[in-house]
């Protein structure tokens, strides 16, 4: 249909009409216009036409034996091959009531008798013209849907490779971290001192390394609806804690405060994911805050959500950036992602929002940013549990 639609010499116009004169008339007009014309003296005879070769049109008189133009509409509209196929009235009928019926039918314009060839002419080709945009826009519409199932099927492909070679990275990950961890226990006295930094710096980054593979295969994990989720009631500021004293060591001179220092504030959640969720935050407000910059976690609570942020007085983050941010594998313009493969942050989402919370950021470029996250305060019924991935 679509390169009928394209060439004007192959489009096919129907006209219906019981009268010899009328369609003789209309035949030789639309032809002169370079139009494929058929013609077709009853309405039985236009639903057996119609059917065996669909036209592009359908000029329809109204006023015919055995079957008039309303009857013959009505079939056309409710067959699901020849319903898309406008009809154009044409009748000696020319009352509000008649109009309003040819309408309520399906038809699509209303040509009172007599008529001018040059107000049939435009109709007609007014009627194309919206067909030509509408199967221009389904033909769009197909290619647009073809284009993101390639799309689908090549992320898909490039997700299953990535949690391959992930997952074999972390065995070796883990020997290698068990090696440095004897050599640091074992050997130091033997090392010196510049030769323990080495060792500790290699540690470190393997550290780093280990805590991205873990975070890729659990985002794999969240987004197959796979990862465990153990929500019982725990203290939020006590989770905290644990998560900021495992930065002790590279705090340095940097200014690090939780509040409330003391209190407890109950909240029902998986505590080791939550755990990383905080961890995930302050690293990277670490990361990206001067040697003596601040940082401060905030935790409040309110009668609805528990809501916890870290804020710093980093770089900050560029406008641009704040959409993308929390997307998997997203880097942001504005700041040198060191050692980072922009999953920390996907990470972050998943695992709160699987718990019912809410994620996002505030930042201006310069002058820091703070990342929070809420979780509600209402009791689970028991522990939540996702399937296993055996």
């Amino acid at each position: 249909m679509n390169g009928e639609l394209n060439n004007k010499g192959m489009l096919s116009i129907m006209i219906v009409d019981d009268n010899p004169t009328m369609l003789q008339l209309l035949s030789e007009m639309l032809r002169d216009n370079c139009y494929k014309v058929r013609l077709v003296t009853s309405g039985a005879l236009a639903l057996e036409t119609a059917r065996r070769m669909p036209p592009s049109l359908i000029l329809l008189d109204i006023d015919m034996p055995e079957m008039n133009g309303y009857e013959v509409c009505e079939q056309l509209k409710a067959d699901a091959v020849l319903s898309s196929i406008p009809v154009i009235f044409l009748s000696a009928l020319s009352e509000m009531d008649d109009k309003l019926r040819a309408f309520g039918v399906g038809g699509v314009d209303y040509i009172t008798k007599p008529f001018q060839f040059e107000e049939v002419h435009a109709r007609v080709e007014c009627q194309l013209n919206i067909l030509r945009l509408r199967q221009n826009l389904e033909r769009r519409n197909c290619e647009l849907a073809e284009s993101n199932r390639r799309l689908h099927e090549s992320e898909l492909l490039r997700d299953n490779l990535i949690n391959m070679v992930v997952h074999d990275m972390r065995s070796p990950l883990i020997v290698q971290m068990g090696f440095l961890e004897l050599i640091k226990t074992q050997a130091s006295s033997r090392l010196e001192e510049e030769e323990r930094d080495w060792v500790a710096a290699a540690y470190e980054a393997s550290f780093k390394i280990t805590n991205m593979v873990n975070s890729l295969l659990d985002i794999s994990r969240l987004e197959a609806g796979k990862m465990p989720i153990d929500s019982k009631p725990n203290d939020l500021s006590q989770i905290a804690r644990a998560a900021l004293d495992f930065f002790h060591p590279l705090i340095g001179q940097r200014q690090i405060a939780l509040r409330p220092l003391r209190g407890s504030i109950r909240v029902d959640c998986d505590a080791f994911l939550v755990q990383r969720v905080i961890e995930n935050l302050i690293g990277n407000a670490l990361k990206f805050t001067a040697d003596t910059g601040s940082v401060s976690i905030d935790i409040t609570q309110d009668k609805q959500e528990s809501r916890v942020s870290v804020v710093d007085n980093g770089i900050g983050i560029m406008p641009e950036d704040l959409e993308t941010i929390f997307m998997k594998f997203s880097q942001s313009g504005a700041q040198p992602r060191r050692n980072s493969t922009g999953v920390g942050l996907a990470f972050c989402k998943m695992a709160v929002e699987v718990q019912g919370g809410q994620i996002g950021v505030n930042s201006e470029p310069g002058k820091g940013s703070t990342f929070w996250f809420t979780l509600p305060r209402e009791e689970a019924n028991g522990a939540r549990e996702m399937p296993s991935d055996s």
